[in-house]
Order: C-alpha cells, then sequence, then structure tokens
C-alpha cells in the first residue's frame, strides 16, 4: 500500500505540473472556450448581478449549461479575493481558474489510474503516465474551459466505476456527463454499458431503474440552475443536441472527410507510439480488446457527422494510452527471451523520444496562437491606466485570446459588438481599435494611427540547424489610436 500511495503521488505531481505548465506556456483562450470563461469571470466579479454577465449581451449560437462554471468559480473564489487584495490583477484570476481545471482533471485522471493499478499492474499505470505527459493534447486540453474538458473529468470518474465494476455508479456519472455536459457521450458510455448488460454483469432492470433516476435527478438539477441564469425555462445540453445532430448545423464551422479522426486528428494526438503498441495489445489482451472495442465504435460512429474536432473524441485516448501500455509492457517484460524483443524495446524508447520532440514543437507553435489575448495585454503595457480609452475589440481578437479576464482597468471601456461596419462614423470614435490585419484597416489611416502590431503563428517549417524546426510568425493584429486631430465626437458603439 505505501508503494502504491508514493507511486500515485509521484503520477499526480508529474501529470500536474506538465498540464500547470501548459497553463503558464499558454495562459490565453480560443474562441471555443469563451462562454464558460465569460462565465466563471462573471461567477467571480458579478456575482448575483445577473444583468451584467456577458451571456446576456453575447448569448453565443447555443447555450451552455452554468453547472461547470460554478463548479470551477467556487473554489477558485477565495484565490481570486485573495489575489484581489494582494494587487494581483484580474488576469491572474484568469490563470487561477484554468488551474483549478487542470486541478479537476488530474484528480480525475489519477482516480481512472488508481484503479488501472489495481487491475492491470503499477507498471502499465507507470506506462500509461509517461505515455501520456509524452504527447500535448491531452494535457493541454485539460486546463482548457471547454465543455468537453469538463465532461472529460466525469467520462474519467465513470471510467473508474467501469473498471471496478460497480454499475450503478456508472450509471449515475455518466447520466450526468450527457445530460448537462456532452449529449453525445450517451453514444460512448452506452455502449461500454451495452457490452456489460450483453455479459450479464448488469441487469436491464439495474439499468433502466437507475437510468430513469438519473435523468429525472440532473434534468432537473440543470434546468432548475440554468433557467435562473438564462432568464427562461431551459435545458442547454437539450439545445446543443438538436442543433448539432438534428439541425446538423455544426457543419457550417468547417468539415473533414469521414477518415480524418482516425487519419488525421487522433494520430497527432497520441503520437507514432500508440497505434503499435496499442495493436500488440488487442492481439495478447482480451480486457484491452474489450476496454478498446467500444471507443472505436464510438469514434466511427462520431464520424458520421461532417464537422469534426479532437476535442469531441478526447475521451478516447486514456483508454488507447491504457492499451498502448499494455503493448509496451509486453516487450519489457519479455526482454530477455530474444533479440526481437529487445530491438522492439529500443524501438519503443525511439518512438517515445519522438512523442516528446512532436510535443515540443506543439507547445512552442501553440505559444504563438493567441494573438489577440496578447494584442490587449500589450495594449495595458502601452497605455497609461489614467488615459481614457474605449477600445474595440474585433472578432478575431475575441477569438484569439482577449477576454473579461484581459479587461483591466475599471475606467477604460471595452466593445467586442460585431455589427459595427469597419470604417464607420461608430468606429471612428473609439480611441483605439485592435484590428484584424488581414482585414484592410487602411480605411482608418485619417482617423487613427498603427500604435503597434502582434505577430502569431504562421507555419511550422525545417531548418538545417538543431533543434531542425522553427516556429515562423507573421503579423495577426494591429492595435490603432487615434490621432489628436481626429474629431472628438462619437464615442463608438455601446
Amino acid at each position: 500500500i505505501l508503494l502504491l500511495n508514493r507511486m500515485v503521488w509521484w503520477v499526480w505531481s508529474g501529470l500536474l505540473l506538465v498540464a500547470l505548465l501548459y497553463v503558464y506556456l499558454t495562459p490565453f483562450t480560443k474562441v471555443e472556450e469563451s462562454f464558460n470563461l465569460q462565465a466563471i469571470h462573471d461567477l467571480l466579479v458579478h456575482r448575483t448581478d445577473l444583468s451584467a454577465y456577458d451571456h446576456k449581451e453575447f448569448p453565443g449560437v447555443v447555450p451552455r449549461t452554468f453547472i461547470a462554471p460554478i463548479a470551477v468559480a467556487l473554489p477558485s473564489f477565495p484565490l481570486h479575493v485573495t489575489s484581489q487584495l494582494l494587487g494581483g490583477s484580474k488576469f491572474a484570476s484568469q490563470l487561477i481558474a484554468r488551474a483549478v481545471i487542470a486541478v479537476f482533471g488530474v484528480l480525475s485522471l489519477n482516480l481512472f489510474l488508481e484503479t488501472v493499478t489495481r487491475v492491470f499492474g503499477k507498471d502499465i499505470t507507470t506506462r500509461i503516465t509517461i505515455i501520456t505527459i509524452s504527447q500535448f493534447h491531452f494535457l493541454f486540453y485539460l486546463s482548457r474551459p471547454l465543455p468537453n474538458t469538463f465532461a472529460l473529468s466525469v467520462v474519467l470518474v465513470s471510467y473508474h466505476f467501469l473498471l471496478k465494476r460497480k454499475f450503478v455508479s456508472f450509471i449515475w456519472s455518466s447520466a450526468f456527463a450527457i445530460l448537462v455536459l456532452r449529449s453525445e457521450l450517451a453514444v460512448l458510455l452506452g455502449l461500454f454499458l451495452l457490452v456489460e448488460v450483453i455479459d450479464f454483469r448488469v441487469s436491464m432492470v439495474t439499468v433502466l431503474v437507475h437510468g430513469f433516476a438519473a435523468l429525472v435527478t440532473w434534468l432537473s438539477l440543470t434546468v432548475a440552475v440554468d433557467s435562473v441564469f438564462w432568464g427562461r425555462l431551459i435545458w442547454p445540453e437539450g439545445e446543443v443536441f438538436y442543433f448539432n445532430a438534428i439541425l446538423n448545423k455544426s457543419s457550417e464551422w468547417g468539415t473533414l472527410p469521414l477518415h480524418a479522426y482516425f487519419t488525421n486528428l487522433l494520430p497527432k494526438a497520441v503520437g507514432p507510439l500508440v497505434p503499435p503498441m496499442l495493436a500488440v495489445a488487442l492481439y495478447f489482451d482480451a480486457r484491452v480488446r474489450r476496454l478498446t472495442m467500444p471507443v472505436v465504435a464510438y469514434i466511427m460512429l462520431y464520424s458520421l457527422l461532417p464537422h469534426k474536432e479532437l476535442r469531441f473524441v478526447l475521451y478516447s485516448v486514456p483508454v488507447l494510452n491504457l492499451g498502448a501500455a499494455r503493448g509496451w509492457a509486453h516487450f519489457a517484460h519479455n526482454w530477455a527471451k530474444g533479440w526481437l524483443y529487445r530491438v522492439s524495446w529500443v524501438a519503443v524508447v525511439g518512438l517515445l523520444l519522438g512523442n516528446v520532440a512532436l510535443t515540443g514543437v506543439t507547445t512552442l507553435a501553440s505559444s504563438e496562437n493567441y494573438f489577440g489575448g496578447e494584442a490587449l495585454a500589450r495594449l495595458h503595457r502601452f497605455i497609461p491606466p489614467s488615459t481614457p480609452v474605449h477600445v474595440h475589440l474585433d472578432n478575431l481578437v475575441c477569438q484569439t485570446g482577449a477576454s473579461r479576464f484581459g479587461q483591466l482597468n475599471s475606467g477604460w471601456r471595452y466593445n467586442k459588438s460585431d455589427h459595427l461596419t469597419p470604417g464607420s462614423k461608430e468606429m471612428e470614435g473609439f480611441t483605439h481599435l485592435l484590428v484584424d490585419m488581414s482585414s484592410d484597416y487602411s480605411v482608418y489611416k485619417s482617423t487613427h494611427t498603427v500604435l503597434f502590431t502582434v505577430s502569431g503563428l504562421s507555419h511550422i517549417e525545417l531548418t538545417s540547424r538543431p533543434p531542425f524546426v522553427s516556429v515562423a510568425v507573421s503579423p495577426k493584429v494591429v492595435a490603432l489610436e487615434r490621432r489628436r486631430t481626429a474629431a472628438s465626437g462619437g464615442s463608438g458603439g455601446g
């Protein structure tokens, strides 16, 4: 038990350290994280003043639940207040909130790994941890305020109950993930439950009784909580499901081929080590086959939707890593049996190092991909806080990192209205503009002057010198300041 506790500590510490490192290296967020991040901000700052909440003015395409932001805001609040008392900026509270999300994710992952230790052995848990740390996407996403990230924490708890054969708890945790956070998990978690029903490990009576009770409980919770915040009777995840699955409106955000998850998105996420090691484990270990089949079936079914993003299938990565760890262990345990095993083990180490190299490049590239947040932060460094400022943030700036947490000066006015016409009198009335450089910002040349530009990721290129790759950047956002001779009238949009 002492050995297990020591292992749990180093696993927990290593995973959390890497997740927090990603928070430090990429402190800003993207547009898909916007609702939850703004909701956490409003819960911390505006609290019971719902009229001041961001979603009242910018509700987004589909409504989202406030239950997850509340779960993050509650433990963040004491740290937020302490930070404010110590003179910390509001942006520090964004880092606090993301760190809390990371802690939730690592705690859930650790719970899953503890159960893996009891079922597969501590060496498998060690290998899963090494594989996970060597990958970029999983731990990077673990601190992001995405609905999928919140759901991932619950899914990991569900995996824990599944491996321990606590099927009633599995049903309740799965129902929460499905009804409150991400409806598509009905397919993934439903497939796992179906396998258990077919094998007579859990009865249909248990499934129906507890499934119905969980449905009533969690549906009542989300409707009661979210109706207060949205000001109308609402089941957010039900509306999301209707929008994405029934109307298929998600395809308006881009489409990828049917095979994209298998040939593009997941290979990038898991790296070169997982596919061959998973194949070995599927051949040798029936337990791995039992866990992997529902995951593969889920990915195949979800591939039918044209709009594809890695975050939609991120829940599969822990299971795939488990299989890869089991395949790696097969070669390690049979080291003495012949040269083929030894060569294969050396190849595993090489693939693992390749994984680490890819993660380094991806991390560097990602750190250059939040130029909107950097532009807003730099504006605060350029302009004294006592200066009267009314700044407009265009769509690209808001989509690449600018958030309410970045609006640091209470005396400034920030505007992100997206209905204003470039070059119009309303736009010319702003003292400062943060503008997409690919747009025709020359329409402001008579009223505004360039204050600075911010560059962002352009592409990754190979070089002839170590580390043989470099991240190329190009100008993305330009900050404009109104000329002193420009008309003082026209305060800009509200």
